[in-house]
């Protein structure tokens, strides 16, 4: 097990291990990954707690810039590791001298996934008006979540712990799409 550091090597309270990001028809990539348990309601930090994935790509140089890249991916509902994954040739610039890091927005990929257990996307997409409100109820109503606490305000409440638990005074912030909202 590793500890994730900020590039200015204060120690971090997220544990993690080496790990591979892969998705199905991309190359895998190498990084260090770990989770950060917060609050499903961050107003009620003793309920119910819900893990955040977080991982890091490492820079390609062994000087490094003290501010890593954070990257936030579109949606909302997509899952900031597999949009690298996709486009990480973007950033072979950037990892030369800077880490990367990648947080799974709370409900997406491997950051306590919310999805429809009740409907399949094809239904919800070509469901009648009047069936569709009666899916959607359905489906929230069956969600391993209240829907309440995975909004963009909360998102941006725990990108700011992780920051805060790998003592990174700043970093820099790249959106895309719905991202740069949460930017």
């Amino acid at each position: 097990m590793l500890w994730l550091t900020g590039t200015h090597g204060a120690a971090a309270a997220i544990e993690t291990t080496d790990c591979r990001l892969s998705s199905r028809w991309l190359t895998t990539v190498t990084a260090e990954c770990g989770t950060l348990i917060v609050a499903e309601d961050p107003a009620n930090p003793d309920g119910r707690q819900i893990e955040l994935f977080i991982a890091r790509i490492p820079a390609l140089s062994a000087t490094l810039r003290p501010d890593p890249l954070l990257l936030i991916s579109g949606g909302p509902g997509q899952a900031t590791t597999d949009l690298y994954l996709t486009l990480r040739g973007a950033f072979g610039r950037i990892r030369r001298e800077r880490e990367i890091m990648l947080v799974d927005q709370r409900g997406t990929g491997r950051s306590t996934r919310l999805s429809c257990p009740t409907a399949s996307a094809e239904d919800l997409e070509t469901a009648a008006l009047e069936e569709l409100a009666v899916l959607v109820a359905g489906c929230v109503s069956a969600l391993d979540g209240d829907p309440r606490y995975y909004t963009t305000s909360v998102a941006v409440g725990d990108l700011e712990q992780v920051r805060r638990e790998l003592a990174l005074p700043e970093w820099n912030i790249y959106g895309i799409s719905y991202g740069t909202r949460v930017a």
